[in-house]
């Protein structure tokens, strides 16, 4: 959508010899897609459906870093189970360790 009205915009791309395709200077304005950034692409009903997307990191911590950080807050081993009960379970685990 742009302001209130819906833009459309339709054309044909080649695929090159390296099997990629160029999205148009037009194209990328309209949909705000620049230089280094990221699209997904999903295939719905035999046609590819290419979006702006945005990629944000994340970090995975294990059991020993969240215990420790637990530690250093001072909570308690009871503290942790009322924390897990508000929190959505994963899995069958309980509690941060």
């Amino acid at each position: 959508m742009f302001g209130s009205r819906m833009v459309s915009m339709k054309t044909m791309l080649r695929v090159s010899a390296l099997v990629k395709i160029t999205l148009p200077l037009a194209l990328r304005k309209h949909m705000c897609i620049q230089k280094g950034g990221a699209v997904s692409v999903e295939e719905q009903g035999g046609r590819l459906i290419i979006a702006p997307t945005v990629v944000m990191g994340m970090e995975i911590y294990s059991d020993k870093q969240i215990y420790h950080w637990v530690r250093e807050d001072g909570l308690k081993p009871w503290d942790n189970v009322k924390l897990s009960r508000k929190t959505p379970r994963r899995g069958k685990r309980e509690g941060l360790f």
